[in-house]
Parts: structure tokens; sequence; C-alpha cells
């Protein structure tokens, strides 16, 4: 655990997700007081009127700084790891994409390794099965050799590896023996999201109620919203059961789109996701990795038949990019924070600026850049002057 700290003179978003002048205790790594507090033993961090809000928690992404969670070492996740907290990403859920069994278990076994030590970064909350259980049709960025009917046996095998520590399960509803799988899911405590699927309404309606309570990169990998055939989208959209991935790099979604879902489900209803790949944090240029040839231009992630395959922005950016676009920052943070906690269960330690929660907290200043990282109550990163 880090030391006792004492933040004053900030701008803090308390778990209302409304701003309060107020001061923040930590003590042995938790929350320990809020309120306008006298110091004691603690080091004081005088916030100078900076925002402090909860670390923010990014439940879906593929890796970062030339590393994928699919192909890489526990080194490698640690790096990941250090780069998220850089970025004011106090919790990640890894994604592994589809590939061969081997392949998967192997990178379930390698997340799971570093889940039982320390990632001197953001802090791992489980794992991310996105794949193999996709539809081809809507495979984006995934290899369609690797898809596969899904399949309890193959998931209860999944989650046997993992030690119970897959936490969220995408799949395409519309394939065969999906509503056994999600039935499955649900009854070993996974969230499933609806993703990279052909499927309709009532396809998607039926999954709902089997207990799919996400939809995967809402927009991205489904059929359009038609006025008369309104698929998954008006399905996801529409019912209060279901909280939307959101993309916010500006590339996976077009501002208006962004707006619409915000009107549609609200800021308790949507989780702010990077759905960031291996070139995030690198330059442009063109990667080999996992069988295929990323080109990012501009920043931009795409294969060689122009399919955008994930993003190289991280959700501080999309934060900041809704900012721009006129959504409250209140509102901004809940969905990159305490929204993905729920998403977790783990919203009783995460997530919010609360007395009793872990002291995962971000220093920003007032253009929106991280000027520090706490983790657990200990600073990980400074990127400005205290």
């Amino acid at each position: 655990m880090g030391k006792d700290l004492l933040f004053i003179n900030g701008c803090v978003l308390l778990k209302d997700f409304v701003f309060h002048n107020c001061d923040v205790a930590v003590r042995n790594g938790k929350i320990s007081e809020i309120g306008s507090l006298v110091p004691k033993s603690e080091e004081i961090i005088d916030l100078k009127g900076r925002y402090l809000i909860p670390g923010l928690i990014d439940t879906h992404l593929h890796g970062a700084v030339g590393e994928s969670f699919l192909n890489t070492t526990m080194e490698g996740i640690r790096k990941i790891a250090v780069f998220e907290a850089e970025q004011g990403v106090t919790a990640i859920t890894p994604t592994i994409s589809s590939a061969t069994d081997e392949r998967t278990e192997a990178a379930i076994n390698t997340v799971c390794s570093v889940i039982k030590t320390e990632t001197n970064g953001a802090k791992i909350t489980g794992i991310n099965l996105e794949g193999p259980f996709l539809s081809k049709n809507r495979r984006g960025g995934h290899s369609s050799k690797m898809l596969q009917t899904p399949s309890v046996e193959k998931l209860k095998k999944f989650i046997a590896v993992s030690e119970g520590n897959i936490k969220i399960l995408t799949l395409a509803p519309e394939l065969e023996n999906s509503a056994e799988t999600i039935e499955y899911a649900r009854k070993e405590n996974l969230v499933v999201g609806i993703g990279h699927s052909d499927g309709n309404y009532i396809t998607a309606i039926e999954a709902i109620e089997r207990g799919a309570t996400i939809s995967t990169h809402t927009f991205n990998a489904m059929p359009p919203l038609l006025h008369r055939e309104p698929g998954i989208l008006g399905a996801v959209l529409t019912d209060d059961r279901v909280t939307c991935e959101m993309i916010c790099d500006l590339v996976h979604l077009h501002d208006s789109i962004l707006r619409l879902i915000y009107r549609a489900k609200g800021d308790d209803k949507i989780n702010i996701i990077s759905d960031s790949m291996y070139a995030a944090g690198l330059p442009d240029g063109e990667y080999y990795k996992e069988g295929q040839v990323r080109y990012v231009k501009n920043s931009v992630s795409m294969l060689e038949n122009g399919t955008i395959s994930g993003s190289t922005k991280t959700i501080m950016k999309g934060v900041r990019n809704l900012v721009d676009l006129g959504i409250p920052l209140e509102s901004a943070v809940k969905m990159s924070s305490f929204n993905p906690a729920c998403t977790l269960g783990i919203q009783n330690l995460n997530g919010s600026i609360s007395v009793g929660n872990w002291g995962d907290l971000v220093i920003l200043d007032k253009n929106l850049a991280v000027i520090a990282t706490f983790i657990n109550g200990l600073q990980n990163y400074k990127g400005g002057i205290l």
C-alpha cells in the first residue's frame, strides 16, 4: 500500500458524479474520509483547483504499445498496464480475440499469471473473451478461420483454464447453440455481450431475455438500424437492461452517433471502451502481428481490405472527445469508471470516489491532461507538476 494521503483544494467528482470542493483522505490504500478535513500525519497533495476523478476502467481492450493480450508475455501485459496508468486508467479487462483453442488457452493462462502478481500499473479485473463464437459475416478484424459455433463444453473449458477469471463473453446470438451458451455463461456469472452478429431484432431480444446485458462496441460489426428492420440496434438502444459499449475515438462512430447513443441510453447505460489494439501508443506505420498486417495512418488502424481493426486511442482520449462534443465531463467520467465497475460487479470497491473504495484516483488539469494517477493510494504515474 502507498502512503496515507490527503488531497486538498480540489474539484472532486464524488459518487453522485457532481463536482464538489472538498478534501479526500486515503489511508491503507483506501478512501477513508471525504469532507473538510484537518491534516493528521498524511502526505498533503494540494490540487490547486484541479480535478480529482475516479480512475478509469477499460473493460474492452486488446493491447497497446506493441503488445497484444492474445500473443504476449507477462512482461508484455505489465507494459500495457503501465501505459494505461499513464493515461488515467487504473483497471483493465484484457480482451482476447478469436484464435485457436490452444492460443486462447495460452493467452488466458498468461493473463491469469499476472492477476496473481503485480502489474506496476493498471489493475487487471479479469478477462474479456471476444470470440470465437462470432458471425463470419460480421467478423471485423477477426480471422474467419478462427470462428466457431457456440459451445457450452468449449466455454466450460475456457472458464476452467481461467480459474473463474473470465468476466465477459461476446457472441453472435443467431448462431446455433447460442441460447444454451448464453444461459450457461449467465449461470457462471459471466456478463454476456451481443456483438459481431448478423442477427435481427427478435434474435437480440431473445438473447436479452436469456441474460445478455451488453452491446459490444455498439453499431460496429452489426447490421445497420433500418426503420422497418431495427435489428440488434433497435433492441439494445431501447432496452433498459442493456448497457451499450461505445468507442469514442471519432473513427468507429460519427460524432452524431455518439450523441444518439448518449441520448438513447443516458449516462447510466453506456460503457466507454477503447477497443485498442497493439498499435495504441505507437506512431503510424505497418504492423504485422497475429497473422495480419494492420496499416495505421493518421492513428486509424485498418486491414488491407480497408476494414477498421481496433482503435489506437485510450478511453481518456474518448472522455476528451465527448467533452469536446458538449457531453458533460461528469457524464463522460461516469461512463468510463462507475458504469464499467457496475458491469464487472466491483462497484463497491472501485469506480467512484467514496469512503471504503480503493484509492484509485486521477488528477486532471483544466485541459483534461493527466497530471497524476494513483492506484490503491500509491502514486503510479506523474505527468505534471503537483
